[in-house]
C-alpha cells in the first residue's frame, strides 16, 4: 500500500511529500514501510528551487515591454491569431488586459530562467527574455516540450498559489 501511495503521486509534489512524511512516521514501527519511503525518496529526482522575481498583472497594452508584447502574441495564438496587443484590445472592444499575469522566474542564485504569460489556468512559459517556448500551463498544470519531471513540478509550484512566498536569495 505504501508503494501504491507513492507511485500514484508525482515525486516531490505536495501530495507525494505528505505521503513520504506520513510513511516515515509509520515506518518508525514498521521497517518495511520505512524502507519503501526511503527507496522512493532516493529514486525521486532532486527538487529544483525556483523563485519568482517579478509578478505583475498589467492593466493596459501600453504597460507591456516590446518583448512582453511578442510573448503575449504567442500566448494569444489560439484566441486572436495575427493581432498585436493593441489590435487585440480593439478587436474585442476592451482597453484592458483583464487577467493576464506576467511571472519572471529565477534560480536560487537569482539568475533569470523563465518568463510566464498566463491567463486564469492557461498560458505559455518562455526561456527568460526570449520568445522561445519551453512549455505551457494547461488547466493549472504544467507541460514541457522536453520531459523533465523535476522542472515541471518546480514550475508548477512557482506559478501556483505558494509562489507569493518565494523570494530570490540574491537581490
Amino acid at each position: 500500500m505504501a508503494r501504491a501511495l507513492l507511485e500514484g503521486a508525482e515525486p516531490n509534489s505536495d501530495r507525494w511529500s505528505y505521503f513520504v512524511e506520513q510513511l516515515r512516521v509509520l515506518g518508525q514501527n514498521n521497517p518495511v514501510v520505512a524502507s519503501v519511503a526511503s527507496v522512493a525518496v532516493s529514486a525521486a529526482p532532486k527538487p529544483i528551487e525556483l523563485f519568482v522575481t517579478r509578478f505583475e498583472v498589467p492593466k493596459r497594452a501600453s504597460e507591456l515591454s516590446t518583448l512582453e508584447r511578442k510573448q503575449l502574441q504567442i500566448a494569444w495564438r489560439g484566441w486572436a491569431e495575427g493581432l498585436d496587443a493593441d489590435a487585440r484590445f480593439a478587436a474585442d472592444g476592451s482597453d484592458t488586459l483583464g487577467t493576464i499575469e506576467i511571472t519572471n522566474i529565477a534560480d536560487a542564485a537569482g539568475d533569470p530562467l523563465y518568463d510566464a504569460m498566463t491567463c486564469i489556468d492557461q498560458g505559455v512559459i518562455f526561456r527568460a527574455a526570449t520568445t522561445e517556448e519551453i512549455g505551457w500551463v494547461v488547466q493549472g498544470g504544467v507541460e514541457l516540450k522536453e520531459r523533465n519531471d523535476a522542472l515541471r513540478v518546480a514550475l508548477k509550484v512557482a506559478l501556483g498559489p505558494r509562489a507569493a512566498r518565494l523570494k530570490p536569495k540574491k537581490s
